[in-house]
């Protein structure tokens, strides 16, 4: 049987910086393309950080970058389902990044792997699951993950379940399916109907290690009030509960427990560049970016 082919489409904003190339070189070794679509804005409508974007584009030569403009009056897609003044806007924003990065694909694949920027593969178990991959009647596959929380050593003990999702293209006729405000579970609902279990490695674990949590306080807070679910709870007041004392192995955000691990990887020690000189903030050509 002739190998199925994928490429990969990972969601990014600068306040995700830390985990970028972690990201890009885990998927770069089984994608045909790596695609990172990003906003000109965060999806509260506040500009994004420019040097940033330029680093992140000079230092990341292995991916595609699609970046686009925010759109203040309507939605992109043809017929979108909300309006800009809708409370799910900024959710429907996270879908917004995976349909344009999947319609400015450049090489045509078998199927796409739809993940965000802190959800880092394990790769040499993800390439050995899908060697061993024998049955390709699947319309869309999604993946558990390992969830960690304030530093990578803390791992949950239950696996996660909001992750990756692997779409086989051919069924994704009209692209603006993707553009749905349940986000990759919206799509996943449209095309699979019979939906089959989470997927685990052939060692019975999960193949993703999902580091949005393990950040410092104050990137929490940025993360909370910046992305698309930004109302969906009262996230700063979580935060600060949760930093009133110190770990316990039970996070006051979701009220998971955690075990001690020996960290995988650690994107804390990534460092964050900062602004050295003058006119960093000036919009740069890169041959790796695209500008729509």
């Amino acid at each position: 049987m002739q190998k199925k082919t994928i490429r990969t489409v990972i969601n990014f904003c600068t306040n995700d910086y830390r985990y970028l190339k972690l990201c890009v070189e885990a998927v770069a070794p089984f994608s045909e393309e790596v695609i990172v679509p990003v906003c000109d804005h965060f999806f509260n409508g506040e500009k994004e950080n420019r040097y940033l974007l330029n680093e992140a584009y000079k230092n990341n030569p292995k991916c595609r970058f699609i970046e686009y403009r925010f759109p203040e009056e309507k939605p992109y897609g043809s017929n979108p389902p909300i309006t800009t003044n809708d409370v799910n806007y900024k959710h429907y924003m996270h879908s917004t990044s995976r349909y344009l990065g999947f319609t400015n694909s450049i090489k045509t694949t078998d199927y796409t792997l739809f993940i965000d920027v802190d959800e880092i593969v394990d790769t040499e178990r993800f390439i050995n699951w899908w060697n061993q991959v024998d049955d390709f009647s699947f319309n869309a596959l999604r993946f558990y993950s390992y969830f960690y929380f304030r530093e990578s050593q803390y791992r949950c003990k239950s696996y996660f379940s909001v992750n990756g999702i692997l779409v086989k293209n051919s069924v994704i006729e009209n692209p603006e399916i993707i553009l749905a405000i349940g986000e990759r579970l919206g799509l996943y609902l449209q095309i699979q109907q019979e939906p089959i279990p989470y997927i685990l490695g052939l060692d019975h674990k999960p193949l993703f290690h999902h580091y949005s949590w393990v950040r410092t306080k104050e990137e929490l807070e940025k993360k909370v009030t910046t992305w698309g679910h930004a109302h969906e709870s009262d996230w700063l007041d979580r935060i600060q509960e949760e930093y009133s004392s110190s770990f316990c192995m039970m996070d006051y955000v979701f009220y998971h427990r955690y075990e001690k691990v020996d960290p995988i990887h650690n994107p804390m020690e990534v460092p964050i560049p900062k602004e050295m000189e003058e006119g960093s903030y000036t919009k740069l050509n890169f041959d790796n970016v695209s500008y729509i």
